[in-house]
Parts: structure tokens; C-alpha cells; sequence
């Protein structure tokens, strides 16, 4: 909804600020290794899946047994672990916020949180 494009911007910096600021509680932490194990086990259900994952895992210059110990180092994480690196990468300052919406619609209201720039939508050629 544009008439609410600054609110929901104000919303994301408080979550990702909560997070910073208030320790995520181990239930949810709990479920979210739990999710994130289970999708990774769910994507490599083929020979052909754990083959596409172990040759990606060569081009990132992972490890061979990356993904083998990729569910130990996962129940590691815990809410301080969340919260540290929430800290250390999120700088609200340098962030960047891109919003696809009518500019006459959002411009003004999006001003209150920053600077803004207005970049046109590239019109596609016909041809």
C-alpha cells in the first residue's frame, strides 16, 4: 500500500533494531535451526540436488565437508550470536532502502526518513 510506505519502513528498522537490542528467545532460535536444517536437508533429497550443492560448495571455495557439518555449526547459533552480528553488519547508516512505487505517491512521505532519489522505471523498447 503507498499510503503507508514510511510506516512499513519504520517497521522493518524496528524489527531489525529489536533484534540488535533484544536477545531473540531460544524457542525461536530453536525453530529457526530446526527450519533452516530441515530446508537443507529437503534440497539435496537427489543425487543430482547433493551433486548441484557439493559443486557450488567447490566454486564458493567451501570446505568438502561444508554441508556435512552444516547442521553442527548450525545448533551452535544461539540468540547472543544473532544479536552480536546484528550489531556488527547492520549500520542503519549506510543502508539502502529501495521502494518500487509511483514516486508522486511515496516521494513526500518517504522524505521524513531520509534523503530520497527518484530514479524512472526503464521503459522497455518494442520492437
Amino acid at each position: 500500500k503507498f499510503e503507508t510506505a514510511a510506516e512499513t519502513v519504520n517497521a522493518i528498522f524496528k524489527v531489525l533494531d529489536d533484534t540488535k537490542n533484544i536477545p531473540i528467545p531460544e524457542p525461536e532460535v530453536a525453530d529457526a535451526r530446526f527450519r533452516v536444517a530441515g530446508q537443507l536437508l529437503m534440497s539435496m533429497e537427489t543425487i543430482t540436488d547433493q551433486a548441484r550443492r557439493r559443486l557450488e560448495g567447490i566454486l564458493d571455495g567451501y570446505p568438502a565437508d561444508y554441508y556435512d557439518k552444516y547442521p553442527e555449526r548450525l545448533s551452535k547459533v544461539t540468540p547472543e550470536n544473532i544479536a552480536d552480528l546484528m550489531k556488527k553488519y547492520l549500520d542503519d547508516n549506510r543502508m539502502v532502502i529501495v521502494i518500487a512505487a509511483p514516486a508522486d505517491k511515496v516521494k513526500t512521505q518517504l522524505e521524513t526518513l531520509g534523503p530520497v532519489e527518484v530514479v524512472p522505471m526503464p521503459v522497455a523498447e518494442n520492437k
